[in-house]
């Protein structure tokens, strides 16, 4: 498996929650010596054609110019960011729908994790002109983190040492299991795996049997791992 951090792509589009998610892309890059892409996707198109319709403008030109200086602002400030954590970043500016063209330049650059924003209360936030990041995580065949706030650690050190993995006996859990064995070990000092039960007995077996595989599979690997079976009161309770 290749290194997750070894090239980064972030979406940008200079909200303070698309910053916070260059901020912490940025400490990755750093951490792990990795290469940080920077893309902001202007799909002007749909914003042209609403003021149009609506007769707001006329000529479109001078609304198409404001949309690409706002997207070279946003890439010049998160490319500041990534310099204050000595990342030197790649920008790339691109016309067309967000998401499409995001998953487009990660797999033209091989980029190996998608880093996004997101609203704590809103759910996952828009961090790209005309798009969400939830389409993101639908869309994309690689990693996706979703950066909810800044570390709460000092930026000196590693944006990451323990990991939870919530598991289920999916495919997809599996996936995210499997990458957090093959993190660095500085970035799984602790490694805490959990599956959901909805309190009844059979439920109550089948998630402590994905425990119990999760913990051997470490162990097998030689990795240190916990894991806790959480209970949730059934509705028919």
């Amino acid at each position: 498996m290749r290194e997750v951090f070894e090239r980064i792509i972030v979406g940008v589009d200079g909200s303070g929650v698309s910053e916070d998610a260059v901020t912490v892309a940025a400490r990755l890059a750093r951490d792990h010596r990795g290469e940080l892409l920077l893309l902001h996707a202007v799909d002007w198109v749909p914003a042209v054609n609403a003021m149009t319709a609506s007769q707001a403008i006329t000529n479109a030109q001078p609304l198409m110019d404001a949309l690409q200086r706002d997207g070279n602002d946003a890439l010049r400030r998160a490319e500041r960011i990534a310099q204050r954590f000595g990342v030197r970043a790649k920008r790339h500016m691109v016309d067309g729908s967000p998401v499409r063209e995001l998953l487009s330049v990660a797999q033209s650059t091989a980029s190996t994790l998608v880093v996004a924003g997101t609203h704590g209360r809103q759910g996952i936030s828009r961090v790209m002109l005309g798009s969400t990041a939830e389409a993101v995580l639908r869309a994309s065949p690689l990693p996706v983190l979703a950066v909810r706030t800044l570390p709460r650690h000092g930026p000196q050190r590693r944006c990451i040492t323990r990991a939870l993995v919530a598991v289920d006996e999916s495919a997809t859990a599996q996936a995210a299991l499997d990458l957090a064995y093959a993190l660095p070990a500085d970035d799984r000092e602790r490694l805490f795996v959990c599956s959901v039960s909805d309190g009844r007995e059979e439920s109550d077996r089948r998630a402590g049997d994905v425990i119990a595989r999760a913990i051997a599979r470490a162990e097998e690997l030689g990795l240190a791992a916990k894991g806790a079976v959480l209970r949730a009161r059934h509705p028919e309770q």
